[in-house]
């Protein structure tokens, strides 16, 4: 049996059954409100699915847009849309990450600790981690790269010669 995702229903059918006839359905909901902002401003919160990651974006605690599978190659506006900004999220109580929203679906990610020193940045284009991403050390210097194009990682360029 395999099943399809649509939001958070999966539909059950028979691979082999060229008419895809449903067999069973299954609902996982989300709580969206265990994700609301407590305070102001631009913040962003990702909501775990199990059909596909939902990260919704908040303007002073209401909600202005979704996007799913942020970061991926599959990435794509749900719903709403985006201001221009700096938006921000606690993951943990040692890191904070901020998401500058360039508009054209281009973003800045940025994770620094709590002394404000950077930990990670990389680039997103139409909403998929695009170009370099870098970890850093806490003396700042780079601790290792990963290059990734439309969402998926890739080789790292070659440098000229």
């Amino acid at each position: 049996m395999s099943v399809a995702w649509y939001d958070d229903v999966g539909f059950f059918f028979q691979p082999e059954d060229p008419a895809r006839t449903v067999i069973a359905v299954e609902v996982q909901g989300s709580d969206l409100s265990l994700y609301q902002p407590r305070q102001d401003g631009l913040v962003w919160s990702a909501v775990p699915s199990p059909s596909f990651p939902l990260t919704v974006y908040f303007k002073d605690r209401k909600e202005i847009a979704r996007i799913a599978n942020l970061g991926t190659s599959e990435a794509r506006l749900l719903s709403g849309s985006l201001v221009k900004g700096e938006y921000s999220r606690a993951i943990d109580p040692r890191y904070i990450e901020n998401l500058a929203y360039l508009g054209d679906g281009n973003w800045d990610y940025m994770m620094l600790d709590l002394h404000g020193k950077v930990t990670r940045t990389m680039h997103y284009k139409n909403h998929a981690r695009h170009g370099v991403m870098k970890d850093f050390n806490p003396d700042g210097t780079v601790q290792g790269v990963i290059w990734f194009d439309r969402g998926k990682v890739a080789p790292a360029p070659e440098a000229p010669p």
